[in-house]
Protein backbone atom coordinates (compact mmCIF):
# COMPACT_ATOMS: atom_id res chain seq x y z
CA UNK A 1 0.00 0.00 0.00
CA UNK A 2 2.79 2.36 0.95
CA UNK A 3 4.34 1.44 -2.98
CA UNK A 4 1.14 2.26 -4.33
CA UNK A 5 0.89 6.06 -2.53
CA UNK A 6 4.24 6.48 -3.43
CA UNK A 7 3.62 6.22 -7.69
CA UNK A 8 0.56 8.54 -6.54
CA UNK A 9 2.72 11.20 -5.08
CA UNK A 10 5.12 11.00 -7.38
CA UNK A 11 2.70 11.86 -10.54
CA UNK A 12 1.37 14.55 -8.16
CA UNK A 13 5.43 15.83 -8.08
CA UNK A 14 6.49 15.62 -11.07
CA UNK A 15 3.14 17.59 -12.59
CA UNK A 16 3.99 20.22 -9.84
CA UNK A 17 7.61 19.99 -11.71
CA UNK A 18 6.47 19.90 -15.71
CA UNK A 19 3.65 22.32 -15.58
CA UNK A 20 4.64 25.61 -13.72
CA UNK A 21 8.46 25.14 -15.11
CA UNK A 22 7.14 24.38 -18.60
CA UNK A 23 9.10 21.57 -19.73
CA UNK A 24 6.93 18.52 -21.50
CA UNK A 25 5.72 15.96 -18.98
CA UNK A 26 5.62 12.31 -19.90
CA UNK A 27 4.01 9.88 -17.49
CA UNK A 28 4.91 6.16 -18.43
CA UNK A 29 1.18 4.37 -16.84
CA UNK A 30 -1.12 2.27 -18.26
CA UNK A 31 -2.40 4.06 -21.78
CA UNK A 32 -5.60 5.57 -20.88
CA UNK A 33 -7.26 8.10 -23.57
CA UNK A 34 -8.59 11.10 -21.88
CA UNK A 35 -12.51 10.39 -20.65
CA UNK A 36 -13.21 14.15 -22.44
CA UNK A 37 -13.65 12.45 -25.31
CA UNK A 38 -16.35 10.28 -23.64
CA UNK A 39 -19.44 12.11 -25.26
CA UNK A 40 -22.31 9.66 -24.45
CA UNK A 41 -23.73 10.60 -21.35
CA UNK A 42 -25.41 7.23 -20.31
CA UNK A 43 -22.21 5.58 -20.66
CA UNK A 44 -19.46 7.57 -19.02
CA UNK A 45 -19.90 6.36 -15.54
CA UNK A 46 -19.55 3.01 -16.42
CA UNK A 47 -16.32 3.80 -18.62
CA UNK A 48 -15.23 5.77 -16.20
CA UNK A 49 -15.30 2.89 -14.17
CA UNK A 50 -13.81 0.01 -16.52
CA UNK A 51 -11.37 2.37 -16.56
CA UNK A 52 -10.77 2.99 -12.53
CA UNK A 53 -11.00 -1.26 -12.41
CA UNK A 54 -7.97 -1.46 -15.05
CA UNK A 55 -6.27 0.68 -13.03
CA UNK A 56 -6.86 -1.58 -9.33
CA UNK A 57 -6.33 -4.49 -11.20
CA UNK A 58 -2.65 -3.31 -12.32
CA UNK A 59 -1.55 -2.78 -8.50
CA UNK A 60 -2.47 1.44 -8.40
CA UNK A 61 -5.72 0.82 -6.47
CA UNK A 62 -5.08 3.69 -3.54
CA UNK A 63 -7.80 6.65 -3.39
CA UNK A 64 -6.41 9.93 -3.84
CA UNK A 65 -6.36 12.09 -0.79
CA UNK A 66 -8.33 15.27 -1.03
CA UNK A 67 -5.58 17.57 -1.85
CA UNK A 68 -3.85 14.92 -4.16
CA UNK A 69 -7.46 15.87 -6.27
CA UNK A 70 -6.84 19.64 -5.65
CA UNK A 71 -3.89 19.95 -6.83
CA UNK A 72 -4.05 17.31 -9.84
CA UNK A 73 -7.37 19.12 -10.99
CA UNK A 74 -5.23 22.77 -10.36
CA UNK A 75 -2.42 21.60 -12.65
CA UNK A 76 -4.80 20.51 -15.22
CA UNK A 77 -6.99 24.20 -15.07
CA UNK A 78 -3.79 25.91 -15.37
CA UNK A 79 -1.63 23.99 -17.94
CA UNK A 80 -0.09 26.19 -20.54
CA UNK A 81 -0.13 23.90 -23.43
CA UNK A 82 -2.53 21.11 -24.88
CA UNK A 83 0.85 18.96 -23.87
CA UNK A 84 0.34 20.51 -20.70
CA UNK A 85 -2.90 19.33 -20.15
CA UNK A 86 -3.07 15.83 -21.62
CA UNK A 87 -0.17 14.94 -19.38
CA UNK A 88 -2.02 16.22 -16.44
CA UNK A 89 -5.26 14.48 -17.82
CA UNK A 90 -3.49 11.09 -18.18
CA UNK A 91 -2.26 10.78 -14.32
CA UNK A 92 -6.11 12.06 -13.26
CA UNK A 93 -7.07 9.05 -15.20
CA UNK A 94 -4.42 7.25 -13.29
CA UNK A 95 -5.97 8.52 -10.34
CA UNK A 96 -9.52 7.31 -11.03
CA UNK A 97 -9.96 11.24 -11.57
CA UNK A 98 -12.19 11.67 -15.44
CA UNK A 99 -12.65 14.97 -16.97
CA UNK A 100 -16.20 15.30 -18.05
CA UNK A 101 -16.44 18.37 -19.54
CA UNK A 102 -13.79 20.88 -20.58
CA UNK A 103 -14.54 23.06 -23.58
CA UNK A 104 -11.12 25.56 -22.83
CA UNK A 105 -8.90 26.67 -25.01
CA UNK A 106 -5.16 28.18 -25.21
CA UNK A 107 -4.22 30.41 -22.89
CA UNK A 108 -4.09 34.05 -23.80
CA UNK A 109 -1.42 36.06 -24.51
CA UNK A 110 -0.34 38.64 -21.48
CA UNK A 111 -1.24 42.21 -22.34
CA UNK A 112 0.15 45.68 -21.83
CA UNK A 113 -0.96 47.49 -18.88
CA UNK A 114 -2.37 51.12 -19.10
CA UNK A 115 -2.01 53.48 -16.04
CA UNK A 116 -5.26 55.27 -15.22
CA UNK A 117 -4.85 56.91 -12.06
CA UNK A 118 -2.01 57.75 -9.18
CA UNK A 119 -3.10 54.63 -7.63
CA UNK A 120 -4.77 52.09 -9.34
CA UNK A 121 -4.13 51.18 -13.54
CA UNK A 122 -7.66 50.77 -15.16
CA UNK A 123 -8.44 47.32 -15.02
CA UNK A 124 -10.76 45.58 -16.44
CA UNK A 125 -12.23 42.43 -17.55
CA UNK A 126 -10.04 41.90 -21.14
CA UNK A 127 -6.72 42.08 -17.98
CA UNK A 128 -7.84 38.56 -16.52
CA UNK A 129 -8.46 35.27 -18.47
CA UNK A 130 -11.29 33.52 -16.61
CA UNK A 131 -11.61 29.56 -17.66
CA UNK A 132 -14.88 28.12 -18.67
CA UNK A 133 -15.75 25.79 -16.01
CA UNK A 134 -14.27 22.26 -15.66
CA UNK A 135 -17.06 19.46 -14.74
CA UNK A 136 -14.30 16.15 -13.37
CA UNK A 137 -15.89 12.15 -12.40
CA UNK A 138 -14.38 10.93 -9.61
CA UNK A 139 -14.44 7.51 -9.99
CA UNK A 140 -13.13 6.01 -6.43
CA UNK A 141 -16.33 7.73 -4.50
CA UNK A 142 -18.87 8.27 -7.53
CA UNK A 143 -18.90 11.93 -7.05
CA UNK A 144 -18.73 15.11 -8.87
CA UNK A 145 -16.20 18.10 -8.89
CA UNK A 146 -17.34 21.08 -10.77
CA UNK A 147 -13.86 23.67 -10.85
CA UNK A 148 -13.79 27.14 -12.07
CA UNK A 149 -10.08 29.23 -12.26
CA UNK A 150 -8.29 32.12 -13.42
CA UNK A 151 -5.62 34.11 -13.85
CA UNK A 152 -4.40 37.69 -14.45
CA UNK A 153 -2.73 38.25 -17.82
CA UNK A 154 -0.59 41.12 -16.51
CA UNK A 155 0.11 43.36 -13.59
CA UNK A 156 -2.94 45.89 -13.76
CA UNK A 157 -3.88 44.64 -10.23
CA UNK A 158 -1.00 46.61 -8.83
CA UNK A 159 -1.15 50.12 -7.46
CA UNK A 160 1.38 52.30 -8.76
CA UNK A 161 2.14 53.85 -5.30
CA UNK A 162 4.47 51.11 -3.18
CA UNK A 163 2.23 49.97 -0.95
CA UNK A 164 1.43 46.71 0.84
CA UNK A 165 -1.76 44.72 2.54
CA UNK A 166 -5.06 44.58 0.89
CA UNK A 167 -6.73 45.45 -2.43
CA UNK A 168 -9.71 47.09 -2.13
CA UNK A 169 -12.21 44.16 -0.23
CA UNK A 170 -12.06 40.86 -0.66
CA UNK A 171 -12.33 39.32 -4.15
CA UNK A 172 -15.37 36.86 -5.00
CA UNK A 173 -15.60 34.27 -7.67
CA UNK A 174 -17.13 31.06 -8.05
CA UNK A 175 -20.26 29.51 -10.76
CA UNK A 176 -24.23 29.55 -11.43
CA UNK A 177 -26.49 27.31 -12.98
CA UNK A 178 -29.30 28.30 -15.60
CA UNK A 179 -31.25 26.09 -17.69
CA UNK A 180 -32.13 23.94 -15.18
CA UNK A 181 -34.21 21.52 -16.38
CA UNK A 182 -35.33 19.52 -13.02
CA UNK A 183 -35.28 19.16 -9.58
CA UNK A 184 -31.92 19.49 -7.54
CA UNK A 185 -31.44 16.37 -5.76
CA UNK A 186 -27.94 16.40 -4.80
CA UNK A 187 -25.43 18.03 -2.43
CA UNK A 188 -22.42 19.77 -1.61
CA UNK A 189 -19.93 17.26 0.70
CA UNK A 190 -16.88 19.24 0.26
CA UNK A 191 -15.82 22.83 -1.22
CA UNK A 192 -12.70 24.65 -1.24
CA UNK A 193 -11.33 28.13 -3.00
CA UNK A 194 -7.48 29.38 -2.93
CA UNK A 195 -5.83 32.38 -4.39
CA UNK A 196 -2.06 32.70 -4.99
CA UNK A 197 0.37 35.23 -5.64
CA UNK A 198 1.91 35.72 -9.69
CA UNK A 199 4.43 33.01 -8.89
CA UNK A 200 2.13 30.73 -6.98
CA UNK A 201 4.20 30.68 -3.92
CA UNK A 202 2.17 32.36 -1.40
CA UNK A 203 -1.54 31.48 -1.06
CA UNK A 204 -4.73 31.88 0.71
CA UNK A 205 -7.21 29.29 0.97
CA UNK A 206 -10.69 28.81 2.66
CA UNK A 207 -13.40 25.73 3.00
CA UNK A 208 -16.16 27.75 3.40
CA UNK A 209 -18.39 28.95 0.78
CA UNK A 210 -19.18 32.50 1.28
CA UNK A 211 -22.37 32.59 -0.86
CA UNK A 212 -24.75 30.01 -2.90
CA UNK A 213 -26.09 26.17 -1.27
CA UNK A 214 -24.52 24.38 -4.38
CA UNK A 215 -28.29 23.94 -5.49
CA UNK A 216 -28.52 27.20 -8.14
CA UNK A 217 -24.41 27.49 -7.92
CA UNK A 218 -21.72 28.03 -5.53
CA UNK A 219 -19.76 31.12 -4.52
CA UNK A 220 -16.24 32.19 -2.34
CA UNK A 221 -14.40 35.75 -1.42
CA UNK A 222 -11.41 35.64 -0.18
CA UNK A 223 -9.08 38.88 0.11
CA UNK A 224 -6.05 40.03 -1.91
CA UNK A 225 -3.52 41.81 -1.05
CA UNK A 226 -0.13 43.04 -1.79
CA UNK A 227 3.06 41.54 -0.26
CA UNK A 228 6.67 43.12 -0.12
CA UNK A 229 9.06 39.99 0.31
CA UNK A 230 12.87 40.95 0.57
CA UNK A 231 13.49 38.06 -1.93
CA UNK A 232 11.65 39.68 -4.17
CA UNK A 233 12.56 42.29 -6.92
CA UNK A 234 8.70 42.79 -7.41
CA UNK A 235 5.94 42.71 -4.77
CA UNK A 236 3.64 39.80 -4.96
CA UNK A 237 -0.43 40.23 -5.43
CA UNK A 238 -1.94 37.09 -3.29
CA UNK A 239 -4.68 37.18 -5.97
CA UNK A 240 -3.28 36.83 -9.10
CA UNK A 241 -4.22 33.00 -9.68
CA UNK A 242 -7.50 32.05 -8.01
CA UNK A 243 -9.26 28.32 -8.09
CA UNK A 244 -12.31 26.93 -6.38
CA UNK A 245 -14.28 23.75 -6.46
CA UNK A 246 -17.35 22.11 -5.22
CA UNK A 247 -18.29 18.71 -5.11
CA UNK A 248 -20.95 16.98 -5.51
CA UNK A 249 -22.98 13.67 -4.73
CA UNK A 250 -23.57 10.89 -7.33
CA UNK A 251 -26.74 12.43 -7.39
CA UNK A 252 -25.34 15.06 -9.35
CA UNK A 253 -25.03 12.68 -12.41
CA UNK A 254 -28.85 13.27 -13.37
CA UNK A 255 -28.76 17.65 -12.95
CA UNK A 256 -29.91 19.14 -16.02
CA UNK A 257 -28.45 22.66 -15.88
CA UNK A 258 -25.60 24.99 -17.66
CA UNK A 259 -22.87 26.01 -15.77
CA UNK A 260 -20.94 29.48 -16.08
CA UNK A 261 -18.17 31.13 -13.99
CA UNK A 262 -17.58 34.51 -12.46
CA UNK A 263 -14.86 36.53 -11.37
CA UNK A 264 -15.75 40.17 -9.52
CA UNK A 265 -11.85 42.31 -8.62
CA UNK A 266 -12.46 45.07 -6.24
CA UNK A 267 -10.07 47.89 -5.35
CA UNK A 268 -10.86 51.05 -3.66
CA UNK A 269 -14.03 51.53 -1.91
CA UNK A 270 -15.74 48.67 -4.22
CA UNK A 271 -17.71 46.74 -1.51
CA UNK A 272 -19.73 44.30 -2.32
CA UNK A 273 -23.04 43.81 -0.52
CA UNK A 274 -25.08 40.34 -1.61
CA UNK A 275 -24.82 37.45 -4.41
CA UNK A 276 -27.61 35.69 -5.26
CA UNK A 277 -27.90 33.14 -7.98
CA UNK A 278 -30.37 31.90 -10.02
CA UNK A 279 -31.69 34.85 -10.90
CA UNK A 280 -34.08 35.39 -14.24
CA UNK A 281 -32.22 37.82 -17.12
CA UNK A 282 -28.93 37.71 -15.11
CA UNK A 283 -25.46 36.34 -16.28
CA UNK A 284 -24.94 32.82 -15.07
CA UNK A 285 -28.20 33.57 -12.92
CA UNK A 286 -25.67 35.61 -10.55
CA UNK A 287 -26.70 39.15 -9.60
CA UNK A 288 -24.23 40.42 -7.13
CA UNK A 289 -24.71 43.91 -5.27
CA UNK A 290 -22.53 46.57 -3.93
CA UNK A 291 -22.86 48.92 -1.19
CA UNK A 292 -20.17 51.34 -2.19
CA UNK A 293 -17.97 51.94 -4.89
CA UNK A 294 -19.51 50.12 -7.61
CA UNK A 295 -17.40 51.52 -10.16
CA UNK A 296 -14.27 50.85 -8.43
CA UNK A 297 -13.80 47.49 -9.89
CA UNK A 298 -15.56 44.90 -12.05
CA UNK A 299 -17.30 41.79 -13.14
CA UNK A 300 -16.64 39.02 -15.50
CA UNK A 301 -17.91 35.84 -16.61
CA UNK A 302 -16.69 33.05 -18.07
CA UNK A 303 -17.44 32.85 -22.52
CA UNK A 304 -18.09 29.19 -22.51
CA UNK A 305 -20.29 27.03 -20.14
CA UNK A 306 -20.18 23.48 -19.28
CA UNK A 307 -23.06 21.04 -18.71
CA UNK A 308 -23.93 19.04 -16.31
CA UNK A 309 -24.49 15.33 -16.91
CA UNK A 310 -27.91 15.29 -16.87
CA UNK A 311 -28.28 17.65 -19.35
CA UNK A 312 -29.76 16.52 -22.95
CA UNK A 313 -27.38 16.28 -25.86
Amino acid sequence: MKFRKIIVISIISALFISIFSFPVFAINQIEMSGMSEVIHKTTFVSEAQKKHMATVTLGMGVPPTVTEIDTIIQFYSFAQTAKEKQSAETAMDAMGLFVYYDNNVTPLDSQAVTPASIWYPDSNNTDVCLNNPIIVYNSWTDTWIVSVSGYWLNDAYMPYIITKGSVGNPEAFGFGFTNIRNTYESSVIRSNATIWDQYREKSVTTTNRADGNGALGCGFRLQDEIVILPEHIDNLYIGAYWYASCTYDSNFATYSAVVTAYYTHTYDSMTIDSIEFGVQGKEAGVNITFSKGEDDGFTTYSSGDAITPGYPS
